[in-house]
C-alpha cells in the first residue's frame, strides 16, 4: 500500500532521514518509535504526503505521491490525529466533530465517539472542560468521521499518563481490526500494544 524507496530528508543540510526503505501493507498497524529528534514526525509527514523527501520516492497504492494531488490524497485516503489535539477549546465537541464533515449527523457522531470509548453525553460539552484523554478521543473521533484508508497519528499518547495512553492505543488497534491501516508514533513502552494478538 505504502512504499518508501531510499527516502532521505535534510533540514538546513542536517540529515534527518537517511535512505529509508519501508513497506506498509494495507490493514497493518505500523508503530514508529525512537528518540526525540530522530525524525519520526518527519517520516509521518513524508509517508502522508505532507512533506516531500529530498531524495527517494514514496508510493501510495503503486502511484508516486508526487503525481497525486494533495486534496485527493487527504480528501479520500488519509486522516490525521494530532499530538496536541487541534481542537477548538471554546467550542463544543459537536462543533469540533463537524469540522471533519459538515454533512454528518448525530448518529454518525455518536458512533464515532462510541468507537473511541466516549458517549453522546460529551457532544454538548465545551472542549476546555474535557480531560486530556477525552480530548484525544475526540480528536480520533473527528479523524474517523471522514472517509479514510490510512490513519496517521503523531504521538497521540504523548501528553497522557500510561493508563490513558494504553486506552488510546487500544482504540487505534480496534480501527486496524476494521481493515484500516494505522501508522502511529508512540512511546517505546506502548510498542507492545501494536502487536496483533
Amino acid at each position: 500500500m505504502i512504499t518508501l524507496k531510499n527516502v532521505s530528508k535534510r533540514y538546513d543540510n542536517v540529515p534527518v532521514l537517511n535512505e529509508i526503505n519501508l513497506e506498509i501493507n494495507r490493514g497493518s498497524f505500523c508503530c514508529i518509535t525512537g528518540k526525540s529528534g530522530a525524525g519520526k514526525s518527519t517520516l509521518l509527514k513524508i509517508i502522508s504526503g505532507m512533506e516531500k523527501p529530498d531524495e527517494g520516492q514514496v508510493f501510495f497504492e503503486g502511484k508516486d505521491l508526487k503525481k497525486i494531488r494533495h486534496q485527493k490524497l487527504w480528501g479520500r485516503h488519509f486522516s490525521f490525529v494530532f499530538q496536541n489535539y487541534f481542537l477548538l477549546d471554546d467550542k463544543t465537541v459537536r462543533k469540533n466533530l463537524k469540522l471533519a464533515c459538515q454533512k454528518i449527523g448525530e448518529p454518525e457522531m455518536t458512533d464515532a465517539l462510541k468507537k473511541t470509548g466516549l458517549t453522546a453525553d460529551v457532544l454538548d460539552k465545551t472542549v476546555y472542560r474535557l480531560s486530556g484523554g477525552e480530548k484525544q478521543r475526540v480528536g480520533i473521533a473527528r479523524a474517523i468521521l471522514k472517509p479514510f484508508d490510512v490513519l496517521v497519528a503523531d504521538e497521540p499518547t504523548g501528553n497522557l499518563d500510561f493508563q490513558n495512553a494504553a486506552a488510546i492505543m487500544d482504540v487505534l488497534k480496534k480501527l486496524q481490526e476494521d481493515k484500516k491501516t494505522i501508522i502511529v508514533v508512540c512511546k517505546r513502552s506502548l510498542k507492545q500494544r501494536c502487536v496483533h494478538k
